[in-house]
């Protein structure tokens, strides 16, 4: 592969912080391409609106791409395999 086509991304836990932390960056003068997030709706938000709102001021104002790199989210909230869930109550999921 030809690195010029390879792409560098800096990849956050949180959406909810994440503009302060890449903006924190910014007196480092890292080069980088892309700006990944992570999105567990139990760690951060389960409100698509302010997952929206981050990631669009996001995108503002450090001009970057962005993606969403790690996700997850239940299936189920059975217990089915005699180990403990993270989600194991509907108030945990979004609605």
């Amino acid at each position: 592969m030809n690195g010029t086509l390879s792409k560098i991304i800096l990849h956050h836990s949180n959406v909810l912080n994440a503009n302060y932390f890449f903006q924190e960056l910014v007196n480092y003068n890292l080069d980088y391409d892309v700006i990944g997030i992570s999105y567990y709706p139990q760690y951060g938000t389960k409100d698509l609106n302010i997952m929206q709102t981050k990631l669009n001021n996001l995108a503002l104002t450090c001009n970057k791409q962005f993606m969403i790199v790690e996700v997850a989210y239940p299936f189920s909230l059975n217990y089915t395999d005699n180990l403990t869930n993270i989600l194991g109550d509907i108030t945990q999921t979004i609605t």
